[in-house]
């Protein structure tokens, strides 16, 4: 949470995907913490290698390309974040040895520099024990 009393959170590329096109994938904590984000209580980061990611996604599962409308929308508001690959988040990365996965690891940096969980399905980032995560 942040001083304002808002939780933040950290979306996975699945958690967003699936958010915007395939809501019935989504688990009800999962749905329930992004509802709160666009209902503007709640932050929501995503990771620049998430939106790369993303719209690498749609394209290859012919979904309507929206990462720029979501890069625009972020720019406005207070609560929707795009974070941008720094060097903090590097520092970060660099010091963690889970998830093997690099794009998995970028996003597990970006959640522990924000002191946020991760909306996400996926099991690697699941299982670490230093990462809350929401499913």
């Amino acid at each position: 949470m942040r001083g304002d009393g808002r939780p933040r959170f950290v979306a996975d590329t699945h958690a967003l995907l699936w958010d915007l096109f395939e809501p019935h994938r989504l688990s009800a904590a999962a749905r329930a913490s992004l509802r709160l984000a666009w209902a503007g209580l709640a932050e929501l980061w995503i990771p620049a290698i998430v939106l790369a990611e993303f719209d690498f996604a749609c394209r290859k599962h012919r979904f309507p390309r929206v990462a720029k409308d979501l890069i625009t929308q972020a720019r406005g508001s207070v609560n929707l974040h795009i974070a941008p690959l720094g060097d903090d988040l590097l520092l970060t990365f660099l010091e963690l040895e889970q998830p093997a996965e690099m794009h998995d690891r970028m996003v597990a940096a970006e959640a522990l520099r924000l002191a946020a969980p991760v909306i996400t399905r996926d099991p690697a980032l699941r299982a670490l024990p230093f990462l809350e995560t929401i499913w």
